[in-house]
């Protein structure tokens, strides 16, 4: 939301004024205390989250392309004179 916003500003050639959620305008000092008051993430969240994380990837690692190579079956024995 806020990157439409940026751009819808960037497109109009205005200036992004800041505003609290019933729509009053405020300052850049303002803004800055409350996300530091309420957006705030507690250090034994941010430690769980990446204990889980590592526990439980969201993906599995690839495997090379030589490795698939090795794992496929072989190739027909090569004969002199064939294509």
């Amino acid at each position: 939301m806020l990157i439409t916003r940026l751009a819808v500003c960037w497109r109009s050639d205005t200036f992004c004024e800041l505003r609290e959620n019933d729509a009053n305008e405020i300052t850049d000092a303002e803004g800055l205390q409350i996300c530091t008051s309420r957006y705030k993430v507690d250090k034994t969240a941010m430690v769980n989250v990446r204990a889980r994380r590592r526990a439980h990837p969201l993906k599995t690692p690839t495997t090379s392309w030589r490795e698939e190579e090795w794992r496929s079956a072989p190739s027909p024995p090569y004969e002199p004179g064939t294509p």
